[in-house]
């Protein structure tokens, strides 16, 4: 059984930090600071995280999903990113809610694409390929 909760700010820094060094990011932003945080615990652990940004009054975007090595292939990743969609558009209010993928982060290309997310564009980024999904959380008459 997993339970999903929102963080603390000095909380999420530390969690925000684990992500960046789980993932090889630069040092943590203000805007990280912006976002709700939420973890997964799974037998008392924190077994994840993700966090979601307001990015203006239509649209939120998913940020930093990160699973412990441990706790992978459970299922996490998912709950964390349903959550995720439930909480832009059922409590935010959001009509559209985007990410972006590494384009070598196979797992993670793998789980938005279950969970309806579909790849608009692709850029580069410090080197590296990143994807850039959207999905539409309300669909209007």
């Amino acid at each position: 059984m997993f339970v999903i909760k929102l963080e603390t700010r000095s909380d999420a820094e530390k969690l925000i930090d684990f992500v960046r060094s789980d993932n090889d990011l630069p040092a943590l932003s203000v805007s990280d600071l912006l976002c709700d945080h939420f973890v997964i615990i799974k037998d008392t652990q924190i077994a994840g995280v993700t966090a979601i940004g307001r990015c203006n009054w239509f649209s939120a975007e998913i940020y930093h999903t990160c699973v412990l090595p441990q706790f992978r292939g459970q299922g996490i990743a998912t709950a964390l990113n349903e959550f995720a969609i439930y909480y832009a558009r059922d409590i935010l209010a959001k009509k559209l809610l985007v990410c972006t993928v590494r384009e070598n982060n196979e797992p993670s290309k793998k789980l938005v694409a279950k969970i309806g997310f579909t790849k608009v564009a692709s850029f580069e980024n410090n080197g590296n390929l990143i994807n850039y999904y959207i999905k539409q959380l309300v669909v209007e008459d």
